[in-house]
């Protein structure tokens, strides 16, 4: 099985991946700001450490993902390069789709 088109793909992932760090301190602000919440308790510091490592896996997704192409595991390889990404990219999304509902919602 030819490996180098796959290998390709998971580096223009990886790429893609490293732009989605953008978004890594405005989660960590929104995160850190939980913090002042009483009502949070620890909880709110356990999401300040989990947004804090996160872009530790983004960094670590391409190698990884490079040796799953290269032990043939490639939808293994896919899933370790996206979901990292997914976790910074989600929250944007759903805001955007939650606004566009809300302006339909009340266009109507």
């Amino acid at each position: 099985m030819e490996l180098e088109p796959h290998v390709k793909r998971v580096n223009v992932l990886a790429r893609i991946s490293y732009w989605s760090l953008l978004l890594w301190l405005p989660m960590l602000l929104a995160a850190g700001m939980a913090t002042g919440d009483p009502r949070r308790g620890a909880f709110a510091w356990i999401l300040v450490g989990i947004v804090a490592i996160a872009p530790l896996f983004v960094i670590l997704a391409p190698r990884i993902a490079r040796r799953a192409v290269s032990e043939g595991k490639l939808k293994l390889a896919y899933a370790v390069v996206i979901v990292p990404q997914a976790l910074f990219w989600m929250p944007l999304v759903l805001v955007l789709v939650m606004t566009l509902v809300s302006y339909i919602r009340y266009a109507f």
